[in-house]
């Protein structure tokens, strides 16, 4: 008997994240059974010659589907949430305490986009913050955009690197439109620009 070596069939799902794949059917070799003829000279084999073939069982294709929705894994490489601003302030120690993030001036409802892939964990109204998104990232990063007018996704939502999440605004403990961007590394803030180049800070 000899194995028939099963196939593999690869079949888009957009309920996967994309470029992911799952198995949905195990492959299984099939089996024949085969005759040959073999012709020895002083007990080495010089010819074989197949007399006939027969299916035992056929192979089991392997069924693997691979992902084409949107991937909540972040790439680690940030963007800016915004294309055009002028960075106003930076990761410091502000009016007695610290300020957490950057922040970038900008006119009220300028798109303001997702610094990376990743899952919207937080799309609310604080005081403090207005309206705000949190997106966890799932490496490890989590991104917060802040003082937005409108807020365009919800809680569950994947996003990609690049999607518009909201309109910039004035909302919250804010003096004047801009996006307050923060970075957490494992739960703790950290500076975003060590991710992200904003150029000079200019009050």
């Amino acid at each position: 008997t000899e194995p028939i070596p099963y196939s593999t069939q690869m079949v888009e799902n957009d309920q996967l994240a994309q470029y992911s794949t799952k198995t949905m059917q195990v492959g299984q070799d099939g089996e024949a059974s085969v005759q040959e003829q073999v012709v020895t000279l002083n007990g080495v084999e010089t010819q074989r010659t197949v007399v006939s073939r027969a299916v035992l069982t056929q192979a089991t294709d392997a069924v693997v589907a691979v992902g084409t929705g949107g991937s909540d894994i972040g790439t680690g490489t940030l963007i800016a949430p915004v294309t055009e601003y002028r960075f106003t302030s930076a990761f410091k120690f502000r009016n007695g305490r610290w300020h957490k993030g950057v922040d970038l001036a900008v006119s009220e409802g300028t798109p303001v986009y997702a610094a990376d892939n990743g899952k919207v964990i937080v799309s609310e109204w604080s005081d403090s913050y207005g309206n705000y998104i949190i997106i966890d990232h799932q490496n490890g990063l989590k991104t917060l955009y802040a003082h937005n007018s409108a807020l365009l996704v919800n809680v569950g939502d994947t996003v990609t690197k690049g999607r518009q999440i909201a309109l910039s605004g004035n909302t919250g403990n804010s003096t004047g439109p801009h996006v307050h961007f923060e970075v957490h590394y494992n739960g703790v803030a950290v500076n975003p620009e060590l991710y992200v180049s904003f150029g000079t800070e200019t009050p």
